[in-house]
């Protein structure tokens, strides 16, 4: 079960500040106040005057970074009469392998006054705790038969430079691109999974020889031909076939946030196309390095492989 307590701190201008009478509202900042290993995390800010270069930080003990990223306003903003504040927020990962303990949020940026006589920065910065909890994460061996042996092993220069474009796309942060509101659902429904996120796998070659590998999504034995949906609203920013994954579709929800499904037997979908939650994609196949019919679902944060399950059921969004 996720942790949905979130942490609301009272935010208290420094000394230096006060004595100037630079007083004005500071940001309030929302976070869980616990995630698991493989968590993606959300921070969000609000704010009724204009801030500049939000950030957050996750920091481990001895002030060691373990990820960080600006923040961006929210696409949509509550309808409201009267002032109201701006929300932004922030999407970091919790690494798979972080060790579990306390750690710490720091959240920085400046904020202006908003008057025409005084509108410089203040800067700002607020820190709370995150607790990391571990969780075990099942091993399986998987035999592959000759052909998906050589997908693994051979080397192949197409194959490299495919594996090089798909992580350079998923680590690329489109600031204006915010389309998440609301709870995922599953791209499948009514299907056994027959692997999960974060499964430490070994690959049996034929002919001898073994590899290790984390699993970066979840797997569905569906049948061919299911139709698979997009788990939440965004524009497709990959729609094609590839070596290792067979025909492949990569969605963008936030900046730097992106969800992938794999080894369809058809794409329904076009790079640049927006799609909204719950639309078919394309139909499950079995295309690529496959032992079987399934459809490989799996959610990247910058490139971080996180939890595909997290937002299903829970908005994201609502506190």
């Amino acid at each position: 079960m996720h942790t949905r307590a979130y942490v609301k701190p009272l935010l208290v201008l420094g000394l230096l500040s006060a004595l100037l009478g630079r007083l004005s509202a500071l940001p309030s900042v929302s976070a869980p106040a616990g995630l698991r290993q493989g968590d993606p995390l959300l921070v969000r800010l609000a704010s009724s005057q204009a801030l500049v270069a939000p950030r957050v930080d996750l920091v481990g003990p001895g002030g060691k970074l373990v990820d960080g990223a600006l923040a961006f306003p929210e696409a949509r903003q509550p309808a409201q009469a009267g002032p109201r504040p701006v929300l932004w927020r922030a999407l970091l990962a919790i690494p798979l392998d972080l060790a579990p303990g306390l750690y710490t949020l720091a959240v920085s940026g400046s904020e202006l006054s908003g008057t025409a006589s005084d509108s410089a920065p203040v800067a700002f910065m607020v820190r709370l705790s995150l607790g990391v909890e571990a969780r075990d994460f099942p091993q399986e061996d998987i035999r592959l038969d000759g052909a998906n042996t050589a997908l693994r092993t051979v080397p192949d220069p197409k194959k490299t430079a495919e594996a090089e474009a798909l992580f350079a796309l998923l680590a690329k942060v489109e600031a204006q691109d915010a389309w998440l509101s609301e709870a995922f659902v599953l791209p499948v429904e009514g299907y056994p999974r027959s692997a999960g996120f974060g499964d430490r796998r070994r690959y049996l070659y034929m002919g001898g020889g073994s590899e290790g590998a984390i699993h970066a999504g979840v797997d569905f034995a569906v049948v061919v031909g299911t139709p698979v949906r997009a788990c939440g609203a965004g524009r497709v920013v990959f729609s094609g076939m590839r070596i290792v994954t067979g025909n492949t579709l990569v969605l963008e929800h936030d900046p730097g946030l992106y969800s992938v499904y794999m080894h369809l037997s058809e794409l329904r979908a076009k790079t640049g196309q927006v799609l909204a939650r719950g639309e078919v994609l394309g139909l499950s196949g079995k295309t690529g390095l496959a032992t079987g019919p399934h459809l490989h679902w799996e959610l990247r944060l910058r490139g971080r492989s996180v939890d595909p399950d997290f937002w299903v059921s829970h908005a994201p969004l609502d506190k």
